[in-house]
């Protein structure tokens, strides 16, 4: 059973993650709490496998006692949790679903409740957009940037977004 529930939730999130960056896309379109946001992010998860069949939609926290087959996309803007609790310039999704069990059913336990996270935001147009963006754990030595011997990096139309630990080295950065 917890080999099948974590292949459930590893599917989950990937439809969180579209769900997120759906609700994301739209925020320059409709603006903050608008109904285009929830909209575009349930129909993201949809193509992803988990379609919203318990009328869930607006904030809340998510469900925790869910049956067999039940599915909640929530979508929050502004999120509800996390570093980015009430910035407007992000969309926090929520899918919960009611995944059943197979040998837990001879302990009672028929289902269990998964719930997968995911926050994303949009960046605006012009030159704050981002054309590099690299993915490093900043608590650890690994660098996303680093710009060796005698080398000059142009991003002058967009900006660089680095997880990790930008290091130029003393190279110039334009």
């Amino acid at each position: 059973d917890m080999g099948v529930l974590r292949y459930d939730k590893r599917l989950q999130q990937t439809a969180a993650d579209a769900a997120a960056l759906a609700g994301a896309t739209n925020l320059p379109f409709d603006g903050a709490g608008s109904s285009g946001v929830i909209i575009g992010a349930q129909a993201a998860s949809a193509q992803n496998g988990f379609t919203n069949n318990l009328g869930g939609g607006s904030c809340a926290p998510p469900p925790s006692n869910l049956g067999v087959n039940e599915v909640t996309v929530t979508v929050c803007n502004p999120p509800i949790g996390g570093p980015h609790t009430g910035d407007a310039n992000y969309v926090e999704a929520y899918v919960t679903a009611g995944q059943p069990t197979y040998f837990m059913k001879i302990l009672g336990i028929q289902s269990e409740t998964i719930s997968a996270r995911a926050v994303a935001t949009q960046l605006g147009s012009g030159p704050t957009d981002a054309c590099l963006y690299t993915l490093g754990n900043p608590t650890a030595s690994i660098e996303g940037v680093n710009i060796n011997g005698s080398a000059t990096l142009n991003a002058s139309q967009c900006g660089i977004v680095d997880n990790g630990n930008f290091n130029t080295k003393g190279n110039a950065l334009n």
